[in-house]
C-alpha cells in the first residue's frame, strides 16, 4: 500500500529540487514591481494583556538557537473576481473588483538567532483557519525538521476569522489589525514574500535569504491552490516553491 508523505519529507524534496537548479528561482523585476511593499512594525514581545503572541511556540526555542518575533504588516490590497471560467489547466485569470483596500495583519517569525545556523530558506505558512483561528499546522508537523536544518519560518494571518480571533484574544496587542474579508489574502500573501526579500534586515535581522517556500495544509492549502493558479502561475511569482499538503 502507498505510504503517506508527510510535510517534513515534502520540505526535504523541495529543498533538493531547489538545490539542483543551477540558478535558484527568484521573481523577476517585473513580478517584484507588481507587488506592493508593505509596512512592517515590530510588536514588542511583552505587548498587550497576554504579553505574548497568539500561538507562540510551546517549545523553548532558545534551546535550539532560535528566536520568535512578531510584526504588524499593513498596506493595501486588491479584491479580485474570476475572469472567465477557471479550468483544470491551472491557469486562472482574474480581474480587479476593488483596488487599494487597506489592511493590517500580523506575521509571526521563528528564525535562527545565529546567521551561521540559517540554511537560507524561509518557509512562509498560510496559517490554517479551519477552527476559525490561526493554527500553525505546517510548523506543528514539521518543527523538528525546520529546527534541525536551520530554516526560518513565518506564519501569516491571511484570513478574516484568524485576525478577528486575534483581536478578541488580546485587543491591546492586536487592536489595530483589520482585514475586511478573505479577498485581500492573495495580495497579502504576495506582500509577505516581498517583505522577506526586501525587508529582511528588519523582518529576519539581516539573515541572507536564498529562497522562499509558500506552504499551507488542508483548508489553507485550498486557499493556496487558488493563489498558485491565479497569481503565482501567472505574473506574481514571489515564491520559489509552493508546498500544498
Amino acid at each position: 500500500m502507498p505510504t503517506q508523505i508527510d510535510s517534513r519529507v515534502m520540505l526535504r524534496l523541495l529543498i533538493l529540487w531547489l538545490a539542483s537548479l543551477t540558478v535558484l528561482l527568484s521573481p523577476s523585476s517585473h513580478a517584484d514591481a507588481l507587488v506592493a511593499q508593505p509596512l512592517l512594525t515590530p510588536i514588542p514581545d511583552n505587548a498587550g494583556l497576554k504579553q505574548r503572541p497568539f500561538i507562540s511556540s510551546i517549545l523553548d526555542l532558545s534551546q535550539y538557537g532560535y528566536v520568535e518575533r512578531e510584526f504588524q504588516m499593513s498596506g493595501t490590497a486588491n479584491l479580485y473576481d474570476a475572469d472567465g471560467r477557471w479550468r483544470s489547466d491551472g491557469l486562472w485569470n482574474t480581474t480587479i473588483a476593488q483596488a487599494d483596500v487597506p489592511y493590517a495583519t500580523r506575521l509571526l517569525v521563528r528564525r535562527p538567532a545565529d546567521p551561521q545556523q540559517f540554511n537560507g530558506i524561509v518557509v512562509v505558512e498560510w496559517l490554517n483557519n479551519t477552527a476559525f483561528m490561526d493554527v500553525d499546522v505546517i510548523w506543528a508537523q514539521s518543527h523538528d525538521e525546520l529546527l534541525r536544518e536551520g530554516y526560518a519560518w513565518i506564519g501569516v494571518s491571511a484570513q478574516f476569522f484568524g485576525v478577528t480571533m486575534l483581536k478578541s484574544w488580546d485587543r491591546e496587542r492586536y487592536g489595530e489589525l483589520s482585514l475586511p474579508n478573505d479577498g485581500v489574502s492573495y495580495d497579502l500573501f504576495s506582500q509577505a514574500a516581498n517583505a522577506v526579500r526586501n525587508q529582511s534586515a528588519l523582518l529576519l535581522d539581516g539573515l541572507p535569504v536564498k529562497g522562499i517556500i509558500g506552504a499551507g495544509e488542508s483548508q489553507s492549502a485550498i486557499r493556496l491552490t487558488t493563489y498558485v493558479n491565479a497569481f503565482q502561475a501567472q505574473a506574481v511569482q514571489m515564491y520559489d516553491a509552493i508546498l500544498l499538503y
